[in-house]
């Protein structure tokens, strides 16, 4: 494995208190907190020089090498169609594997492991991008959005096949 990352899997993530609860891996993107469901997160990495070819979608900073194996590196910002910034060296890159995939994000900083009780995640307000979303956690006056990683990824798979079609 790679030095000084943090690896989160099964097998060492925090224990489950009740059904209710389920830990999130907290990060930052633009101000805003998202919560991913940390038995999503696969591991926790420094910004790395990335792979780039002008062939690739807007939201995709870029491909690394991780074991070998070349993971999308996915920018929320492009996504969420935020004002796009060059990432410095405190940003992360979340190594994300659903059941068909393993991709990567990348977040201005990770800000924290939590146990979310599910039943206080409530519905996101209507906004254009509400599908990325299972809802939004309040606390201490903050409100922390909850993504539905697998949703991102079908968005952006479908336009990499749509962009792949416009190249032909």
């Amino acid at each position: 494995m790679h030095e000084n990352n943090i690896i989160l899997n099964e097998s060492n993530t925090l224990s489950q208190v009740n059904s209710n609860s389920e830990n999130y891996t907290l990060i930052e993107v633009n101000s805003r907190k998202y919560a991913i469901k940390t038995q999503k997160v696969r591991e926790i990495v420094k910004v790395m020089e990335l792979d780039y070819s002008h062939q690739m979608p807007s939201y995709v900073l870029g491909i690394m090498k991780i074991d070998k194996l070349p993971i999308g590196v996915l920018d929320l910002r492009e996504i969420f169609k935020k004002e796009r910034i060059i990432y410095g060296l405190s940003a992360k890159i979340i190594v994300i594997k659903t059941e068909n995939i393993i991709t990567s994000i990348i977040c201005d900083r990770v800000c924290d492991i939590k146990k979310i009780d599910k039943s206080k995640i409530q519905l996101v307000p209507y906004q254009h991008d509400a599908v990325f979303f299972d809802g939004v956690y309040e606390e201490d006056n903050e409100s922390i959005y909850v993504l539905n990683i697998e949703n991102v990824l079908n968005y952006t798979q479908k336009n990499i096949e749509k962009f792949r079609g416009n190249q032909n």
